[in-house]
């Protein structure tokens, strides 16, 4: 589905046009900050966004003059602050550490009663985003409702940042397993995004990418189709595909393709996202081992064997190395390459797969399954045919023992 769409700059500098105090230890000043004072005061360096320092440049930042020195903790301006250190942390995937800067933000805000604010809107979206890629769904929510309150209010909604906001929330919703709930989100979020010409940009594509899975997950097979299609083109356009992001969709048009029965339309998909990840050094992740899997299916429902066998193979070395095979997704990786090997007559290493695959399983707490049976039958086939009557017993006697306890017998 994609993680929460990123804070902007441009909204990072909204609330930053009105009157801000001295930083630590200086002196009140009068007038417009130079670029190099304002890049520091918000821990800025030279190499950050062009955005960013154009904005500085247009003069947001005026600082006007005060009576006594302001220390930055306990003003808006710390929060700011402490929202710009938390939005770092968060893009270099320290989550506590974002959380913890978010949080001290938050009761500086409240404390000043400036989180009503177009301000406290971002921050708590910033919270949101943080907490549902930690997992908390929940607390995602809450943060993401109360800044959708405040958007309201202030008539901030019908702006592509406010688009930003509802897909979040779309997201979070779907992630729970509210399908109604998320469509009605990305629908809105698609109306505002087309109402403010912000629907043929990168936010844009993100929207439909998560209005497709939506709509995979509802079983509109063809709608999913489309969205994704829109999405490729936008990104194409924008120079934007060759990217990890631009890979994750294509991996999902694949999926979408192949669930509608266009293997050939899948293998295409699947292959441009293997050459993305691979031009992207993003091979060698989760997501990356799920896309390895993906093209071994297509080769499987295409009768080819060994492209079959490399892609599981490339996967199962890939999850190994991630330490991600005691999950449900390694033994089901397993498994597939199980029934690879019994193809080419294998049946020792199918075997092995196979009670690899159940050993993770029993680990995970997960059941037994009847792709478990259904390999234990072709293994068992293998061996008949292989002449080894012995193994061909014990397997099929396994696969029933399997069958009857799941109530299939």
């Amino acid at each position: 589905l994609g993680s929460p769409q990123a804070v902007t700059l441009s909204e990072l500098l909204d609330y930053a046009k009105a009157r801000q105090p001295s930083p630590p230890g200086s002196s009140p000043v009068s007038g417009e900050r130079s670029q190099e004072e304002l890049l520091e005061l918000y821990g800025c360096t030279a190499g950050d966004d062009e955005e960013l320092r154009e904005g500085l440049d247009g003069g947001y930042l005026e600082v006007q003059s005060r009576n006594e020195p302001t220390f930055a903790g306990e003003t808006v301006f710390g929060a700011v602050v402490l929202t710009n250190r938390g939005i770092a942390r968060h893009a270099l995937g320290n989550f506590t550490g974002a959380l913890e800067a978010f949080g001290e933000a938050l009761r500086i805000r409240e404390a000043t009663e400036s989180l009503e604010t177009p301000g406290g809107a971002l921050l708590l979206s910033c919270v949101g985003s943080v907490r549902q890629e930690m997992g908390d769904l929940k607390g995602a929510l809450e943060a993401y409702a109360k800044a959708h309150q405040i958007r309201q209010q202030r008539g901030l909604l019908e702006t592509p940042d406010g688009a930003m906001l509802m897909t979040n929330m779309g997201i979070a919703k779907h992630l729970r397993g509210d399908l109604r709930g998320a469509f009605k989100e990305f629908e809105e979020a698609q109306r505002v995004c087309k109402r403010c010409g912000a629907m043929q940009t990168l936010q844009g594509a993100q929207l439909l990418v998560s209005l497709g899975s939506t709509k995979v997950m509802q079983g509109d097979h063809r709608g999913a189709l489309e969205a994704f299609a829109e999405a490729r083109s936008i990104r194409e356009r924008n120079g934007m595909l060759d990217t990890p992001d631009g890979a994750l969709l294509l991996r999902k048009f694949g999926a979408a393709r192949q669930a509608a029965g266009d293997l050939a339309g899948a293998h295409e998909a699947y292959t441009a996202a293997r050459r993305v990840r691979t031009l992207t050094g993003t091979l060698e992740t989760t997501d990356g081992a799920r896309l390895l899997s993906n093209l071994g299916d297509v080769a499987n429902q295409r009768s080819d064997l060994d492209g079959e066998l490399e892609a599981y193979e490339r996967s199962y070395e890939i999850r190994e190395r991630l330490g991600e095979l005691e999950t449900a997704d390694g033994a089901s990786l397993l498994l597939k390459i199980g029934f690879a090997k019994s193809a080419r007559g294998d049946v020792e290493a199918a075997m092995k797969a196979y009670v690899l695959a159940r050993r993770i399983r029993k680990r995970t707490g997960k059941a037994d399954l009847p792709e478990d049976a259904r390999l234990l039958i072709v293994i068992g086939t293998a061996a008949a045919a292989a002449g080894d009557g012995a193994r061909a017993l014990a397997a099929y006697e396994q696969a029933r023992r399997i069958r009857e306890g799941m109530g299939l017998m």
